[in-house]
């Protein structure tokens, strides 16, 4: 009941039309009722000259044919042909029963059509030619050729189907056999200069067998970095070239003492070596180094430079003979001027390099032989009552009556802490000029030698003028007493007392009495 057959048998019961076209039946299944898409069962009679063979349809309302049958000699099977002479085929459709006929034709009225194709694009038809049937078959047309990818390049192989006799019409395509293309890679240096060049597959990843140098200069040295472009899978000719990393070269500095060496370091090419401290070689004085190593461009190998060191022997006494200080000096070597001692009856005046004046306490000299320094003082002037200026070394100048002066002695002291003071003015007289409201003048005393200058007492201000800069100056009272004392800082300067009475004016080894009302 599942077959085809059955269900035919189910639409021609009883040669009644109610039933016809009515039943169908699907893959493995019972017949069931005929619809547009499943089509009702029909028997096609294949007759073969009197031979005949039934076959039926399917639900598409196709049949499964036969073998073709073998026609007699001379003659060739044309195919299966209905009753209105059209030719069936394994494709038909069959709405309705009937019978098929084998037909067949002389072979010698028979040609049939065969054309040969290219592999790509499949349409494109290298050669059509009618035979004869039975001839053989052979391509005459141009070598096929396909052209080639930038994966694959492609021979020639032959034909899908081994062309034989011709048959039937037919229709043979080309195939081809393929390689697998292969590309030059070509690997450079920095400098353009090849490395090497291989060939790679298509889709390969090439690489270099070869480890990329760069030559090192005296400034860099370089490591391979890697390839510009970067490596990528083989689809054509490339061309790589190679980067590098660079690092400067260092340099080996050595620094030595003579056969010693005190340092080594490893510098940056252009970069500048740092000198060793405290180099020191006994009797010698360190000057330098024989080479600069300021900027490092090879290896260096630095000397230290020495002198012969000179001690210079610096002795200070006073004017006696008397030590002060006795000491050492490097030759060239700045020595500062210790404070001057004490001396009962004396001011200091200078230290003195024979009659060269050096300068006083914490001042700096050079030095550069052997030296003596000798202190000076200035003796401070004696009181009355010791003489200290006596009536055969000094006189005093009164007005024009020339009448002495006895009350000088009986002067008042003046404090040297607050009537004195000094300043730079400049005075254009060298005549003491004494201006209370006494109508007396009087004139400077003289003490010792002939005055080296001159002071204007001018109410109560002392003008000195004409004095030699840089000497020791004091002013005493009558009793010896220093009231104020310093170095001239310029020719002409004052000083200004507070009180009446008489003064002694020392600058360097001249001393004056002079007498303010």
């Amino acid at each position: 009941m599942k077959k085809d057959q059955f269900a035919w048998i189910l639409n021609t019961t009883n040669g009644t039309t109610s039933n016809s076209g009515a039943w169908t039946r699907g893959t493995d299944s019972y017949p069931t009722f005929a619809n547009e898409d499943s089509l009702a069962i029909r028997k096609v009679v294949f007759d073969d000259d009197g031979t005949t063979s039934n076959r039926y349809t399917n639900y598409k309302g196709q049949v499964s044919f036969p073998e073709d049958p073998e026609p007699a000699d001379g003659y060739i099977f044309s195919g299966w042909y209905n009753t209105d002479e059209i030719k069936v085929k394994p494709t038909t459709v069959f709405t309705v029963d009937q019978t098929v006929k084998a037909i067949y034709t002389d072979a010698s009225d028979v040609f049939w059509t065969i054309n040969f194709y290219n592999a790509a694009p499949a349409d494109t038809l290298l050669e059509s030619k009618s035979y004869q049937h039975g001839s053989i078959v052979a391509y005459g047309g141009v070598a096929p050729t396909l052209a080639s990818t930038a994966q694959y390049s492609y021979t020639f192989k032959g034909w899908d189907v081994e062309p034989t006799n011709a048959v039937e019409d037919f229709d043979y395509h080309a195939v081809y056999d393929s390689t697998i293309r292969s590309y030059t890679v070509t690997f450079n240096n920095a400098d353009g200069s090849k490395i090497e060049s291989a060939t790679f597959e298509y889709g390969k990843m090439p690489s270099c067998s070869k480890t990329p140098t760069r030559e090192a200069t005296v400034e860099w040295k370089y490591s391979h970095k890697g390839w510009k472009p970067a490596l990528d899978f083989v689809t054509e000719d490339a061309s790589y070239l190679a980067i590098y990393d660079s690092v400067k070269v260092k340099y080996k500095v050595t620094f030595m003492n003579g056969t010693s060496v005190i340092d080594t370091q490893s510098v940056a090419y252009g970069e500048a070596a740092v000198a060793p401290t405290n180099v020191t070689r006994e009797g010698y004085k360190f000057v330098g180094w024989n080479t600069s190593f300021a900027k490092v461009t090879e290896a260096l190998t630095v000397k230290a430079l020495f002198e012969e060191l000179i001690i210079r022997t610096v002795n200070v006494v006073d004017v006696d003979g008397d030590k002060i200080v006795n000491t050492t000096v490097e030759d060239g070597e700045k020595y500062t001027l210790p404070e001057a001692p004490k001396k009962e009856g004396y001011t200091f005046d200078a230290y003195y390099d024979g009659d060269k004046k050096l300068g006083v306490a914490g001042d700096e000299i050079s030095v550069t032989a052997n030296i003596t320094i000798i202190a000076k003082y200035i003796e401070n002037p004696k009181s009355s009552s010791s003489s200290a200026v006596s009536s055969s070394s000094q006189q005093e100048i009164t007005s024009s009556s020339s009448t002495p002066r006895n009350d000088e002695s009986s002067s008042s002291n003046v404090s040297s802490s607050s009537s004195l003071s000094e300043t730079a003015e400049s005075s254009s007289s060298a005549v003491l000029d004494d201006t209370s409201s006494s109508s007396e003048e009087t004139t400077p005393i003289v003490v010792g030698a002939a005055p080296q200058f001159s002071v204007m007492v001018n109410g109560r201000s002392l003008q000195i003028s004409a004095a030699r800069i840089g000497g020791a100056y004091a002013l005493f009272d009558m009793q010896g007493k220093v009231l104020l004392q310093g170095r001239v800082q310029t020719a002409n300067f004052e000083i200004l007392v507070m009180r009446a009475g008489s003064y002694l004016l020392k600058i360097e080894s001249t001393t004056q009495r002079v007498s303010v009302r």
